[in-house]
């Protein structure tokens, strides 16, 4: 203790913030600072020596791998980040150490193998199965070598699905009925359809349902780990669509300062085709576009999302009177004219985003 603790003159104030509410018995507090900082002790202590164990087993892992010429591989499937364990350029070369993804290991490989991994890896993912395969890896000289690798699928630490990738065409009981059963039970888990067939009514079915999105395979795993990652993310998506780039890029940057998570579109097609890979819950759609018009575009959309929320735009408020009227009476919120006022907008959108939360809808005007 330094002087100016020996100096303190009202020691009460200091006791009083250790002294439990009830302690009738008038337990010392110092005793009770000494009881916790003896358990602070040992349990600093304990982790010290599991810490120390860790890194020895670690170091043996190590060691043994590299005398049976082995390397551990960690990927992080939401993250599509990886972590080597041992030395990876023994069995992949110089350019092992550039691999931080799957994409940039697949492209490691041969590529008449590339495509039998990914259907493994994705057949591991899909079926919670391990994972076995062999295959032929290039280094920079030009050599192949033949590699052997195995692995498991492991959940997050709270042992919970995270997203769950579902096949809409299976045996037994069909993708759509198991997704409607499994969202019963895990009503709050994102999941994502993939498919290799054109079942049309089946994928709007899925998505009518409720299904985050949709994939056809061959899988695209960027494309995948983006899904997962904007599944996985707090906020509610919102699609610009438009054929003028720099609106989209500017309404992009602002509605993102102003905490919206937003995807564009230059065209309907493009939209559609957005709409069926992300759950977006309010759309803003120009009349005008380069393939479909938007009253075109929106009745398309709204055949397998129809929960979803449209913000009508037009530059050609004159000229597209008629289509306006007639968006707007099919369900869309409202119909804005350009130049819009971004205030005007961030409260539409505000306010929709609340009403749908609540369960509530209205009419714009």
């Amino acid at each position: 203790m330094d002087d100016n603790e020996k100096g303190m003159k009202d020691p009460a104030v200091f006791d009083e913030t250790l002294i439990r509410p009830g302690n009738a018995e008038g337990i010392s507090p110092w005793a009770e600072l000494e009881r916790s900082d003896k358990a602070l002790r040992q349990e600093t202590a304990q982790r010290k020596q599991t810490d120390a164990a860790l890194r020895e087993s670690e170091l043996r892992l190590r060691k043994s791998q590299e005398f049976a010429g082995m390397v551990g591989w960690d990927w992080d499937i939401l993250e599509n980040r990886s972590r080597w364990s041992g030395d990876p350029t023994l069995l992949l070369g110089p350019s092992a150490l550039e691999i931080i993804d799957i994409e940039s290991f697949l492209s490691c490989l041969h590529p008449r193998d590339i495509p039998g991994i990914r259907e493994k890896i994705q057949r591991s993912i899909d079926h919670e199965i391990d994972y076995e395969a062999e295959y032929r890896v290039i280094w920079p000289d030009g050599s192949v070598h033949w590699l052997r690798s195995q692995g498991n699928l492991l959940r997050n630490a709270e042992g919970n699905f995270v997203t769950v990738l579902m096949d809409i065409s299976m045996p037994v009981m069909d993708g759509i009925e198991t997704f409607k059963r499994f969202k019963e039970v895990a009503p709050q888990t994102p999941v994502i359809m993939v498919t290799a067939f054109a079942v049309e009514d089946m994928m709007k079915d899925a998505l009518r349902e409720g299904a985050f999105g949709l994939l056809r395979k061959p899988i695209d795993f960027e494309k995948l780990f983006f899904l997962i990652q904007e599944a996985m993310t707090d906020g509610d998506l919102i699609m610009v669509v438009d054929d003028n780039e720099d609106l989209c890029i500017n309404l992009r940057e602002i509605l993102i300062e102003n905490g919206f998570r937003v995807c564009t579109a230059g065209d309907g097609g493009t939209a559609i085709k957005r709409a069926q890979e992300k759950d977006f819950k309010i759309i803003i759609l120009d009349l005008r576009l380069p393939d479909f018009s938007g009253l075109e575009t929106y009745l398309a959309i709204r055949e397998f999302r129809p929960s979803v929320q449209v913000i009508a735009v037009t530059g050609y408020m004159g000229e597209m009177h008629a289509m306006a009227r007639e968006i707007v009476s099919k369900s869309v919120l409202i119909c804005l004219e350009k130049p819009l006022d971004i205030n005007n907008l961030i409260g539409i959108l505000n306010r929709t985003l609340e009403d749908m939360r609540e369960g509530r809808t209205r009419k714009i005007h």
